[in-house]
């Protein structure tokens, strides 16, 4: 399709009608218009195909639940073993074949959950026996565990500056334990602040750093509420829902 702007198109509109020695040269030029314009759509634009995932033996869950700007597939698939692990991380080229990710240590459940761009694997890992699992993301020989803020966590998301998740963080009066948004840079994991007493997780970042995230907390008639926030800089807003007695929605 040839995209006209409004002057030119005004100026076409103007123009004296052609007379019937130039139609000949008229058509031709709009068939190479329209030649022109289809090559530009074949060169440009992306072709899909469906592409069934393969599983590995004795899968009997599996969940890919990410997708890198490379085109690889990431999730978890869920061995029906008495061994562990019974969850495995694992990415799916675009052959559809799997590969797990490695890990050098025992462990009993992991999963991708999303990319940086450079198509690195972040996500999760629980160590047989530990109640939290942690954050980590994969190179290509093992599971890199993140820096720990409280008592474990689990990575998400990021782009070329940090990765975005949450921490399982205890008050230091003790009780119950929260999953606070974090994010983790090159000097360490930062909690994301504004999101006080809720439990909160980052959930996707641009590349100028803007976040977005999920959190719950509990209500004022004793049931839960699920709402949103968005921030930058280590710092959130939470979303308004106007006509809502609390923030409410996701």
């Amino acid at each position: 399709m040839l995209l006209l702007s409004r002057d030119f198109r005004t100026h076409l509109c103007h123009m004296p009608s052609p007379s019937a020695s130039s139609l000949p040269t008229l058509v031709i030029a709009c068939q190479l218009l329209s030649l022109h314009s289809s090559v530009f759509a074949q060169n440009f634009l992306p072709t899909y195909q469906p592409t069934r995932l393969s599983l590995l033996p004795n899968t009997s869950l599996y969940f890919p639940e990410a997708l890198s700007e490379q085109g690889v597939a990431g999730g978890y698939m869920r061995i029906s073993s008495t061994q562990f692990p019974i969850d495995v991380a694992v990415t799916w080229g675009l052959d559809g074949i799997p590969l797990v990710e490695p890990a050098a240590d025992p462990y009993a459940q992991a999963a991708v959950n999303g990319f940086l761009p450079d198509g690195t694997p972040v996500g999760v890992l629980q160590e047989i026996g530990q109640p939290l699992p942690h954050a980590v993301f994969w190179n290509k020989v093992d599971a890199i565990r993140l820096s720990s803020v409280g008592r474990g966590g689990f990575a998400i998301t990021g782009n070329d500056a940090f990765i975005l998740g949450a921490s399982f963080v205890q008050p230091e009066t003790g009780g119950t334990v929260f999953q606070v948004a974090t994010r983790w840079l090159e000097s360490g994991p930062q909690l994301i602040s504004g999101l006080e007493m809720s439990n909160s997780i980052g959930q996707s970042v641009s590349s100028a750093g803007i976040y977005v995230g999920l959190m719950r907390e509990a209500s004022n008639l004793g049931g839960t509420m699920f709402g949103g926030f968005i921030g930058r800089n280590g710092t959130a807003q939470r979303l308004n829902f106007p006509g809502f007695p609390e923030t409410r929605g996701f």
